[in-house]
């Protein structure tokens, strides 16, 4: 992730973040099209691109979500999901306040050898 990140201003790279289409999936959609040279798209059609692109749609889809694949050739539990809720910073009512605690300190010193921050890449959780 770090090389990606620095080479995130080359001409021929289009960087962006789970986060950053969470916040604002049309920006990103729309920044993409002008990166890939491509005419805007008419409100018809962002609607309905914006639609297919949806965690909720992914998440229904045996293409986007790979749940039932999964499961065809591994026990899982009943309550297995391979997407979880699409909610940026879920992470923090899901695991315990230790484990958040060392997964965001393994992550601080991590993103320190780079001279960076979390919240460079993926801006506020």
């Amino acid at each position: 992730m770090i090389a990606f990140y620095r080479m995130r201003n080359e001409k021929n790279i289009f960087f962006v973040t789970y986060e950053e289409m969470k916040r604002d999936l049309k920006d990103v959609v729309r920044r993409l099209s002008r990166f890939l040279e491509c005419n805007d798209l008419s409100k018809s059609e962002m609607e309905k691109l914006l639609n297919h692109l949806s965690f909720k749609s992914m998440k229904e889809s045996h293409f986007g979500n790979h749940k039932h694949f999964i499961k065809s050739f591994r026990e899982t539990s009943d309550n297995f999901e391979f997407l979880r809720r699409g909610i940026i910073g879920s992470y923090k009512d899901e695991l315990s306040s230790e484990n958040a605690e060392k997964i965001n300190n393994k992550s601080r010193i991590f993103f320190e050898k780079y001279g960076i921050r979390e919240s460079d890449i993926f801006g506020v959780v």
